[in-house]
């Protein structure tokens, strides 16, 4: 359990630096939701063995069961939920724009390369 509490403050840490250093809201907005997700992951095993604590034996396994199988549903359905396209393009609102001069080019000379140079193929033959 202390390892498991020293690795859950060694995580926070590192997402209070990621904060302070990020200056883009919609990254922060991803960073604080799966941050969220971590947290949630690392308390639910105590939540779990103080609950199972109280239950009659006879019922543990299967109530350890349905925990386990409801929380790994739920953080699943949140990373499906933070990381499908269609959705992650509301919720974080990223640009979407990438700097494509360089491609471009790239993909100009590559077909100059292959198909010849494209002012030679302009020429009208009559």
């Amino acid at each position: 359990m202390a390892y498991r509490l020293a690795l859950l403050g060694y995580i926070l840490y590192e997402m209070r630096q990621i904060y302070l250093v990020e200056n883009r809201p919609e990254k922060l907005k991803l960073y604080f939701a799966l941050s969220f997700l971590y947290v949630i992951w690392f308390c639910y095993l105590p939540f779990i063995v103080f609950v199972i604590a109280f239950i009659d034996p006879l019922f543990k396994l299967r109530v350890v069961t349905v925990f386990l199988l409801s929380f790994d549903f739920l953080a699943n359905l949140g990373v499906v939920v933070l990381f499908v396209p269609r959705w992650a393009k509301l919720i974080f609102q990223f640009d979407s724009h990438l700097n494509t001069v360089s491609m471009n080019s790239g993909y100009k000379g590559l077909k100059n390369f292959y198909y010849g140079s494209s002012e030679s193929s302009t020429t009208n033959v009559i």
